[in-house]
């Protein structure tokens, strides 16, 4: 039957806006599933904990920080990295350092020139070190400590933490993703304070409106290079271990032209296995005819012919390097705002713009973030896409992004639409920007080009985009960053709000309680060293006796010959109530402990542990019961 009048329509349309930020919005997510006890790990590809030993690695008087080994990507990549140019872009921020004022100019030109960075094969950690400046105009202060509430943890008041998670195209090392695919979460535990930076020369003293910045990701700076590209600075005679003269300009461009990336050769494409868009490099080795010949032969009187042609064939354009170009949508920050408000800076193009470029830049109403106390920040990054269609492999050249934040399991802000993230190379031939895209920071935005090292005198950079827009760092406490290569739901997010005991404990089962406990001689797996150089690992305490179930009282039997008594029980249980001395007049001697928090890999899962340690001076030559209990 014709409906050609209308007649059964509905006439009015609804839909849901997704332009402003509201209290409550409607929004498609996966379901709740079935949630498992403790962290909710789905996706997790890189695990850092500063409580968790493996995860601060001392190096050369520094503390590098570590992922958890047991976590990885899925799809992550490591055949054995060597990076044999490392020297030319390591200097400029920390990673190699050396003092300039004592270093003689052929142990510099042997630094800059013959430094080889190795990371094993099949090691998928992701590893950041503490930053710093060898020109010694800024400084980076950082330390270990032990907290308040026996955490071990960064305290940071101008320093953070940076590294690179891929090198090259991927292909042999790489152990984070890219693209957004479905949708990224990243989760920080962190606790804001006041700097203590006062007889310290910081980023954030510069830049004040940077100052708390506690995440980064995208190239850490720009091309150094392009200071003899686009200048007539002399450049050394120089060339990287493949033979590119450090003046030669090696751009690239990348091109999805089929013609070229489907072909014959071994690494063509097929439609089978054009996955992620079928993209090529070209590299263009020199520079672009001055002329168009379309328009200098012509018939005019001076125009030229097919046998003139050649006259002006040796003449070049000299095209200067685009800076701009490599940083568009490649620098995305999230920042801590003094008011207690959350919120992110991301760096697109702006044609309209005096400087070429936009930030954008949202942040959350105020008091969302505590100062002085701990906060589980939640980020979720997720692609917006046209509906019915998979977000997996779309082009993101394309398509859209928004983010979500959450403050200790609650919605802060709920950004608007914008470009989508596109990590990507320099645009310059790869050994010569080695270790520079493709990176990540925590605790702080990134330098730029302000320390950019060139010759042993190291002398401050010209101001440009990344150290003005993204130079600062987030001053306090930080202990905590998961990165899950896909979307955690709010149930989840939840979840591990709960996991990570913010507020002082969440209602458990007690017949989850596990108490491990013992005493022992430490000197029998260290002999020779004394009590306060022995430690105690993570597998000493899981190895020792165990009382599982509801019972929070117990006693223990201290037997003679040992000289270290250890506690372990889940933090949300709170502090120890009393260890009971039977043969000391039944004093407490709870405070002669020394306790921190730890995560125990227990039940394929980490967990937060209280563990209370008391060392004698002696071997225990009496026997004696301590009555425990716990709170």
């Amino acid at each position: 039957m014709s409906n050609i009048l209308n007649h059964n329509r509905m006439p009015f349309d609804f839909g849901v806006s997704k332009s402003d930020y509201w209290d409550t919005q409607l929004y498609l997510s996966q379901g709740g599933g079935n949630l498992k006890d403790g962290l909710q790990d789905d996706c997790l590809s890189a695990y850092i904990d500063t409580t968790f030993e493996d995860c601060v690695v001392p190096f050369e008087g520094m503390y590098n920080l570590a992922s958890m080994s047991q976590y990885k990507w899925i799809d992550s990549v490591n055949k054995g990295l060597i990076l044999k140019n490392i020297g030319l872009t390591g200097v400029d921020n920390g990673l190699l350092t050396f003092d300039k004022n004592t270093i003689t100019e052929e142990e510099f030109n042997e630094l800059y020139t013959k430094s080889v960075l190795e990371v094993d094969a099949d090691d998928y950690r992701l590893m950041l070190s503490p930053v710093d400046g060898n020109t010694k105009v800024y400084d980076y202060p950082y330390k270990f400590v032990t907290d308040q509430e026996g955490n071990y943890v960064a305290k940071l008041d101008g320093g953070f933490f940076q590294g690179f998670f891929q090198s090259g195209d991927g292909c042999e090392y790489k152990v984070l993703p890219t693209k957004l695919g479905n949708g990224w979460t990243m989760e920080f535990v962190i606790k804001p304070e006041d700097c203590e930076d006062g007889e310290y020369n910081t980023l954030n003293k510069k830049y004040p409106e940077n100052s708390g910045i506690f995440f980064y990701i995208g190239t850490r700076a720009e091309n150094k290079w392009w200071k003899y590209y686009n200048t007539d600075a002399e450049a050394p005679d120089i060339a990287t271990s493949d033979g590119i003269p450090l003046v030669d300009e090696n751009h690239y461009t990348v091109t999805d032209n089929k013609f070229i990336t489907y072909n014959r050769t071994k690494g063509g494409l097929k439609a089978d296995r054009d996955k992620d868009g079928g993209e090529a490099l070209i590299v263009k080795d020199k520079p672009e005819p001055l002329l168009n010949y379309f328009l200098v032969m012509n018939r005019a009187d001076g125009g030229y012919t097919a046998k003139t042609v050649g006259e002006i064939g040796s003449a070049y354009a000299k095209k200067d390097y685009n800076i701009l170009a490599d940083l568009f949508r490649n620098a995305l920050a999230f920042k801590v705002n003094e008011d207690g408000s959350v919120g992110y800076k991301f760096m697109i193009k702006d044609c309209d713009s005096d400087t070429g470029y936009a930030i954008k830049e949202e942040r959350s109403f105020p008091g969302m973030v505590r100062k002085d106390e701990w906060n589980l920040i939640t980020v979720r990054v997720m692609p917006v896409v046209k509906f019915g269609t998979e977000a997996y492999n779309y082009d993101s050249s394309l398509d859209y992004m928004r983010l979500a934040f959450y403050v200790n399991g609650k919605l802060a802000m709920w950004s608007k639409m914008m470009p989508t993230l596109l990590l990507r190379a320099l645009n310059d031939n790869e050994s010569k920007q080695e270790a520079v895209p493709y990176n990540i920071s925590l605790g702080g935005g990134t330098q730029g080009l302000c320390d950019v090292i060139y010759d042993k005198e190291a002398q401050p950079g010209k101001l440009l985009f990344l150290e003005k827009e993204f130079g600062g760092s987030f001053c306090g406490y930080f202990k905590v960053f998961r990165f899950h290569s896909c979307d955690l739901n709010y149930q989840k997010i939840f979840s591990n709000y709960l996991f990570e005991n913010i507020d002082g404990g969440s209602p458990l089962d007690p017949d989850a309680l596990n108490i491990y406990y013992g005493a022992f001689n430490m000197f029998e797996d260290y002999p020779g060293l004394l009590p306060s150089q022995i430690p105690l690992t993570n597998d000493k305490v899981l190895g020792l006796p165990k009382i599982k179930g509801t019972r929070k009282s117990f006693n223990m039997n201290i037997p003679t010959g040992v000289n270290r008594i250890v506690i372990a029980y889940p933090a949300a249980f709170g502090p120890m109530e009393c260890v009971t001395d039977v043969n000391c007049f039944g004093f407490n001697i709870v405070v002669s402990f020394k306790v921190e928090v730890r995560k125990l890999y227990i039940d394929k899962r980490f967990e937060s542990y209280f563990v209370y340690k008391l060392d004698y001076a002696f071997l225990n030559e009496k026997e004696n019961i301590y009555k425990v209990k716990i709170k």
